[in-house]
């Protein structure tokens, strides 16, 4: 690092400590944008480097500039932050009532969004929906009501002026179609980055720096994340501006062409309230956005329009969504001699099922399972609860489920394979139960392997304990009276529970 870049760095920081920091881009000579001319070395060149530390993003450059204006949309440096999935920002944008939704062309990240060839290509409804004999009412936004726009999911975009110090955060008016979905929109980031600039007889050095929170979007201790930095030259004579980037292929707000930075360390975007080893166990990959001057989790996807219930795309058309995703963490206590960290995250995302899922921490070991169950929320004691067995070891009753077509979309709506099992955990790893159901559409449910555990005409199931640990009982209750059954289940010498004679 050169004495000269020290000591910028020490005017322009006075409020962030040193610490562990790393080099992780650096560019002797930026790229013209696409389309334009590379600028004469003494009108625009510049040179950047960025460092990281575990708290803090640090951005240096060095311009080249015959003429300097300090204008606020005179000379300047962009710089730019994607979240690593996210690819482009412009979309379909449509809104019924007080909702809009957010579409794209297809789930390729090259594809453009363009409003005509979906209108001209797709299968987009026009009125009603002739669907099996029945002319259905679309519940998707009329054409008419269509456009392309840009939505900024997982993009920040901060612009530095040469005079004033701050930053400004730009293209914030591009989140608003966010508010709805993500409850909330992004905080404005324009406090927490701080620049300032050396003047020097050819052009300038501008030193930035900013806490991590300032990338706006950042997955759970981010070891990677996209960056574009941009360096503008706006003579006042002049009508076009030179512009130098990062990237070689810079497209406007598509961070498919940005920078990759990789960090050897975590950053620290944390989730205090959470156990961070349970978390880094489980292997999710959390990503968050910062909102109310916190990090609040979130899911995103691409998934098939349906204009329906039933009535899905056939031509490629996906609809986005993100969506917040609630954390709540506690600890069981309920086996004696042993603490059971409890993870559980509840979020609604574009299946149609209920999304509740569970993690449980065990001597280093991670039990998953989901929320029971698909069909209607209903309290329990029975799912997703530890016991203790009589040789001593751990078990749990867990609930998983899987969509029986591949869209999750039966010719009536949700259907799904229900799966109710009991595992035994730790050095004797294994199965002691298994029941499957599926309540939609089949009516079945099968409570083992054997042909009189069967059951048909099935509405509901319901499982409870009699004696923790020991005894249950499974309540089926049929479509009518006559197919009604009540199974009793009792742990065996083999440790596997077996219906009772």
């Amino acid at each position: 690092m050169s004495k000269k870049f020290l000591i910028g760095l020490f005017m322009a920081l006075p409020l962030i400590a040193f610490s562990q920091r790393v080099q992780v881009l650096q560019l002797d000579s930026m790229y013209a944008f696409p389309g334009q001319k590379q600028p004469s070395s003494n009108d625009l060149s510049a040179s950047f480097e960025m460092q990281l530390s575990p708290d803090s993003i640090f951005i240096s450059v060095n311009v080249v500039d015959d003429r300097l204006s300090e204008s606020e949309n005179g000379d300047r440096v962009e710089v730019w932050f994607a979240l690593p999935e996210t690819k482009f920002s412009d979309y379909i944008l449509g809104s019924k009532g007080s909702q809009t939704r957010i579409f794209r062309n297809s789930s390729e990240f090259g594809d453009n969004a363009n409003l005509d060839a979906l209108l001209k290509n797709s299968d987009y409804p026009n009125g009603q929906i002739e669907y099996e004999g029945k002319k259905l009412n679309p519940e998707c936004p009329p054409r008419e009501n269509l456009s392309e726009g840009r939505v900024f999911f997982g993009l920040t975009h901060l612009v530095f002026d040469l005079k004033s110090g701050t930053a400004r955060h730009s293209d914030r008016e591009k989140y608003e179609v966010l508010r709805q979905q993500l409850e909330g929109l992004p905080d404005d980031l324009s406090r927490l980055a701080r620049s300032k600039v050396v003047p020097n007889s050819n052009g300038y050095a501008m030193f930035i720096s900013m806490p991590v929170e300032a990338l706006g979007f950042a997955r759970y201790r981010a070891k990677e994340f996209k960056c574009c930095v941009d360096v503008f030259d706006a003579d006042p004579s002049e009508t076009n501006q030179s512009a130098l980037s990062s990237t070689p292929n810079r497209f406007y707000a598509r961070p498919h062409y940005f920078n990759t930075v990789k960090s050897p360390f975590p950053l620290n975007i944390d989730l205090p309230s959470i156990d961070s080893t349970l978390i880094r166990k489980t292997g999710l990959n959390l990503h968050m956005f910062r909102s109310g001057n916190q990090w609040n989790v979130i899911g995103f996807g691409l998934g098939p329009l349906i204009y329906c219930e039933g009535v899905v795309s056939e031509t490629g058309l996906v609809e986005f969504l993100a969506y917040p995703i609630a954390l709540k963490y506690d600890k069981i206590n309920s086996i004696p001699g042993k603490t059971i960290g409890h993870l559980t995250l509840n979020y609604n995302d574009l299946s149609p099922f209920r999304q509740e899922d569970h993690y449980f921490l065990v001597d280093n070991e991670i039990v998953v399972s989901k929320g029971y169950s698909y069909t209607r929320e209903r309290s329990t004691d029975f799912v997703n609860q530890p016991f203790l067995l009589p040789d001593g070891e751990i078990a749990f009753v867990l609930y998983d489920y899987e969509p029986a077509d591949p869209l999750g979309w039966g010719e009536f709506g949700k259907m799904a394979d229900e799966f109710v099992y009991i595992q035994q955990i730790g050095k004797n790893n294994r199965q002691l139960f298994s029941g499957g159901q599926r309540l939609e559409v089949l009516h079945t449910a099968a409570l083992g392997e054997t042909p009189d555990l069967l059951c048909e005409q099935v509405k509901d199931v319901e499982y409870a304990w009699k004696e923790k640990g020991k005894v249950f009982t499974v309540n089926v209750k049929g479509m009518q009276k006559a197919y009604d059954r009540k199974f009793v289940f009792e742990l065996s010498s083999n440790g596997e529970f077996k219906p009772r004679n």
